[in-house]
């Protein structure tokens, strides 16, 4: 693969806000780094190497899609091989998903479900309290009817399943809500809730005196011996008042950041570091390393907090700098103070 470098990067952006729009994925991508975010929808770069976690997660929601077409067990592999003949999925992953789809249908055979939709796209305009109107754009797994509201289905693949995160988390999380609040315009009628349906990706692995087809069957008794463990559906209320908070403290005020940002670099969106008189632009940075995010890697800070107002596990704090006002950060300021050394700032060539 021929290697890239900035100069032969494309000099025209492959995205435009205003023009395309912006989905949940890209928003995502936003949140966690706004240079990050401009390579991709500026620079049209994106990363080669795969992530297993995810492409399951891919080829389970087009397996899904596959069999919502009416096709059968064995047209969707038929579709799922051939998908991964031409290079676009992992052929192991998509055997996999094969094995899974059968024991998937047969064990929530038994709940009937009145889908008004599956895999529906959609483009829904959203006007900002500035007056612009920007289009918010996704494609629903699956959406239903009950009580004369409509629910939306979430279809997820999971390696570990935290069950309290997944029900706490759920009014705030940026993709189902975001769904929502375009459902109640799309349909023009009152979300009931989400039906947030996970799908375990197996952590049995072939052995390597195994044969494929041993390995296969072997998945095959364990998921058939256990499938609860393989299938889970957590159902969550919602209520209008939630969509609305929803608008109000996450959406609305993201987009706005979104526009501001996108504003600054426009006119030149291959060097966005400059504002167009000249100034640092205050809009766009690249996110450094070295930063400890819990929210990576669990629930996060505030947690309680954030999710139900619970102040339980939380102190009261007299200076947000510990470490540099307590005993301990004025022995380390009087060292300082000490022997102070000049910083020496190289010159501007």
């Amino acid at each position: 693969m021929p290697k890239l470098n900035r100069r032969s990067a494309k000099k025209s952006p492959i995205w435009d806000l205003y023009q395309d729009g912006i989905s949940y994925s890209l928003l995502s991508k936003f949140v966690v780094d706004r240079e990050r975010f401009r390579i991709y929808t500026v620079e049209g770069l994106r990363p080669c190497s795969r992530n297993e976690a995810m492409e399951f997660g891919t080829i389970f929601h087009k397996a899904l899609e596959f069999n919502a077409q009416g096709m059968t067990s064995a047209q969707v592999n038929s579709a799922l091989l051939k998908w991964a003949s031409q290079g676009n999925v992992d052929r192991d992953l998509c055997l996999i998903t094969s094995l899974l789809v059968p024991h998937y249908k047969k064990f929530w055979n038994q709940h009937t479900i009145n889908y008004v939709d599956q895999e529906r796209p959609f483009k829904i305009k959203h006007r900002l309290s500035n007056g612009i109107e920007l289009t918010l754009r996704g494609r629903y797994d699956e959406i239903f009817e009950r009580g004369g509201k409509l629910w939306l289905q979430e279809n997820k693949t999971k390696t570990t399943i935290d069950e309290s995160k997944i029900v706490l988390t759920l009014p705030f999380d940026l993709q189902t809500m975001l769904y929502a609040y375009t459902m109640q315009h799309h349909y023009g009628r009152e979300v009931g809730g989400v039906l947030y349906n996970v799908i375990r990706k197996p952590s049995l692995r072939q052995g390597a005196k195994e044969t494929e087809r041993d390995f296969l069957n072997r998945l095959h008794d364990d998921i058939s011996s256990n499938p609860e463990h393989y299938f889970k559906r957590y159902e969550i209320e919602l209520v209008k008042q939630d969509i609305n908070n929803f608008v109000r403290q996450t959406l609305d005020p993201l987009l706005h950041q979104v526009v501001l940002w996108w504003e600054s670099i426009k006119s030149d969106p291959f060097n966005p570091w400059v504002s167009r008189d000249g100034e640092v632009n205050p809009h766009h940075w690249t996110r450094p390393f070295g930063i400890f995010d819990a929210m990576t890697i669990g629930k996060g800070d505030y947690f309680e907090y954030v999710t139900s107002g619970s102040t339980v596990g939380l102190e009261r704090i007299e200076t947000v700098f510990p470490e540099l006002e307590g005993e301990q950060g004025q022995d380390l300021l009087k060292k300082s103070q000490k022997s102070p050394k000049p910083i020496l700032v190289p010159p501007m060539v």
